[in-house]
């Protein structure tokens, strides 16, 4: 998204995130297993009490649970634009200079910085729970629920940083170029509304 866009009502955040799930799910991108089964160990890990020497463990594994997810999506988002990219330059006759999922990965450590700091931020929430496993539920919404909702986002989130990451050092190696990516944008455009 634009930096220029004004923030995004809670409507428009829950039709956009819908939006980008469908529109996932249409091109083949389904990661409701992964975060089912995060969703359950998390779930799991804090569902009793935990010793004070138990605690740095067992936040080390949660956090590196939640953590692999990440940064596997947003790998997947990664090679998700360059098979686009590679497939749509080549039905074109533009030839790429291509920057790679392990280039991306590398070139990217705002993207990096911002999932370890979302991770670190909800395990420093979820802890709570390590004290008192009744906590963090409410009337409205259960701890269950929560968790879902929260690693859903997280999945979803990281897959797009990694689409967008590979979008932006692709088309910045290939300036040159970049008047000709135009049904490409759009393309992408259409695919993941209110992301390009």
């Amino acid at each position: 998204m634009s930096n220029e866009d004004n923030p995004l009502t809670e409507e428009e955040y829950a039709d956009s995130s819908n939006k980008i799930s469908i529109a996932m799910l249409q091109v083949g991108v389904d990661f409701q297993e992964v975060k089912e089964k995060l969703s359950e160990y998390i779930i799991g890990e804090c569902s009793s009490f935990v010793e004070d020497d138990d605690k740095n463990d067992k936040a080390q594994k949660i956090y590196g649970e939640i953590f692999g997810a990440q940064i596997e999506a947003y790998l997947n988002g990664c090679s998700y634009f360059l098979d686009v990219f590679v497939k749509y330059s080549k039905d074109n006759d533009i030839e790429v200079e291509l920057v790679d999922v392990d280039e991306v990965n590398t070139l990217n450590d705002e993207s990096q910085e911002a999932i370890i700091n979302s991770t670190t931020r909800f395990l420093q929430v979820i802890s709570e729970r390590f004290d008192n496993p009744s906590s963090l539920d409410s009337d409205d919404l259960s701890f269950e629920k929560r968790i879902s909702e929260v690693v859903s986002l997280y999945i979803d989130t990281s897959f797009i940083m990694g689409l967008t990451d590979a979008q932006t050092l692709n088309y910045f190696r290939n300036k040159s170029e970049s008047v000709r990516f135009g049904g490409l944008t759009k393309l992408m455009e259409a695919i993941f509304p209110k992301v390009f």
